[in-house]
């Protein structure tokens, strides 16, 4: 397939990282598990592709901001003991993510 680039979590182990750097890929390795590292993985994705796609990141985070500023408005006054709790299952029924996780 001969990428420019590999994506990749910074689980990715470092043998495996410095093996595709020798053979001419370029790695780069993002934070994950929180909406934080999902918009910064964004934005750092959007200066390396140019000013176009770094444009569309930054919509993209003023996307997750007003969301979440609209989330903490919503909640302001609402007790934490009297907020609906949620329970996500990943494929099977009891099977879920543990932390840290986006789901």
């Amino acid at each position: 397939m001969k990428p420019d680039i590999l994506f990749s979590s910074r689980a990715l182990p470092d043998a495996v990282s410095r093996q595709l750097r020798g053979a001419g890929i370029a790695v780069a390795s993002f934070r994950s598990n929180s909406i934080d590292a999902l918009v910064e993985r964004v934005l750092i994705t959007g200066e390396m592709l140019g000013p176009d796609a770094l444009e569309i990141a930054r919509k993209y985070q003023g996307y997750f901001d007003d969301n979440r500023r609209r989330v903490a408005e919503r909640l302001e006054g609402s007790p934490p003991d009297r907020r609906v709790r949620v329970y996500l299952a990943s494929g099977a029924p009891l099977s879920t993510s543990g932390q840290p996780s986006l789901n």
